[in-house]
């Protein structure tokens, strides 16, 4: 059985994948061409979104807890920088 620990360990990780799949969306901007640029980039908001839903809302059932960093800071928009509170 998944404890707290492990879980908020698992969510820590997904969340620092997002920043890193939005940090590599903005190196590789301007830098292809458009059609090529804006498939990566609906790629990797399919990845986010994908994780978000089938992977984090499912640690946030068991730890509802967890789920403290709000759906505005959660997923950090393609193209924009998060909030920082």
């Amino acid at each position: 059985m998944l404890d707290r620990s492990t879980a908020q360990e698992a969510r820590d990780h997904i969340l620092e994948a997002f920043q890193h799949i939005n940090r590599s969306w903005h190196l590789i901007e301007g830098r292809l061409p458009d059609a090529t640029f804006r498939e990566m980039k609906r790629t990797a908001g399919t990845v986010i979104g994908m994780l978000d839903y089938d992977y984090l809302c499912r640690i946030f059932e068991l730890f509802p807890d967890l789920d403290d960093v709000g759906e505005a800071h959660r997923l950090a928009p393609l193209g924009g920088e998060r909030d920082q509170e």
